[in-house]
């Protein structure tokens, strides 16, 4: 999104009115995202109904295994990565080439059954089960500045190898500029944001936020007004939720190895689900799957709904 707002440093966007040109403009941006939340949601009603019954059903299994938000975390990074979702048990794939007409508008998380997507489809993914889970997250955009090396990911549980951060990979010196999706959350005292996408997990300092553990590091700068067009947040009131962001506690680095750990015993928990749960959660995303493709080929015909 190319607005003014997004020209500005993080740091002004918290001094702004909420009369100021910049703030009416994601007002407006707002508005058009929910009237094309609802209209996708009458016109791809289906789809979103399948796509439902399959958070439900991952929903379900994090409540009955009692996982708090760390291990749900590392469980549903597994699910999503693993392939589990993809009908030929093929790991996702990371596919920023989507375009938006292609895909559900609103109800992006979606795209993740298809086996492909990008920050936005995944974080959108996660937010839709951890808060049907009754975990507080927010859905938050951020600028990475900074990628050195390979930061510390989870990738190695999953995969078996260090996932190659090739979202990030830039021609001048893996420097990049633009906006990557993440969740941010609080753990204790502490915020917390947790990238679905490259499996890396980072610790919020003020306004940044910098990955856990490992040599490398990946750097983000926050941009609390996505917390506004993506969340039911007012300017006044994400400026409230933003000084309780910045006056939490520094991280403390003796709850790095516990992160680290919940998260990892989220991944063994979802290494360790049954052959039910898994042939069940498949046939749920194989009937997303046939359905949103006959949609697409053209195959399925459906009058838009009006009401």
């Amino acid at each position: 999104m190319d607005i003014e707002i997004n020209k500005l440093k993080v740091e002004e966007t918290l001094l702004l009115e909420e009369s100021s040109k910049e703030v009416k403009e994601i007002y407006n941006m707002k508005a058009i995202f929910r009237k094309s939340k609802i209209n996708s949601g009458k016109y791809y009603r289906d789809e979103f109904g399948f796509y439902k019954k399959v958070i439900e059903y991952i929903v379900s299994y994090i409540k009955e295994s009692n996982m708090n938000l760390l291990e749900a975390l590392g469980f549903l990074s597994y699910v999503a990565h693993s392939g589990i979702l993809s009908y030929d048990n093929c790991p996702f794939e990371f596919d920023d080439d989507i375009q938006y007409e292609t895909e559900l508008i609103g109800y992006s998380g979606a795209q993740v059954l298809t086996g492909s997507g990008c920050c936005r489809h995944l974080s959108n993914f996660f937010r839709d089960v951890l808060r049907l889970s009754d975990f507080d997250v927010k859905y938050i955009l951020n600028d990475v500045y900074e990628v050195e090396g390979l930061p510390y990911n989870f990738s190695s549980q999953i995969y078996g190898y260090h996932l190659y951060m090739n979202e990030f990979c830039d021609e001048d010196n893996e420097y990049v500029q633009g906006k990557h999706a993440c969740l941010l959350f609080k753990y204790g005292k502490n915020y917390l944001v947790y990238d679905p996408t490259n499996l890396t997990v980072l610790y919020v300092d003020d306004l940044k936020a910098i990955s856990l553990g490992g040599i490398g590091t990946m750097k983000i700068n926050l941009s609390p007004s996505s917390l506004v067009l993506y969340e039911d947040f007012t300017y006044p009131e994400m400026i409230e939720f933003i000084k309780g962001v910045r006056s939490s506690e520094k991280f403390s680095f003796d709850l790095e190895t516990e992160v680290i750990s919940l998260i990892n015993k989220g991944i063994e928990k979802g290494k360790k689900v049954s052959e039910n749960f898994i042939v069940e959660l498949n046939e749920m995303v194989n009937s997303y799957r046939e359905y949103r493709l006959a949609r697409l080929d053209g195959s399925i015909h459906l009058k838009y709904i009006n009401d």
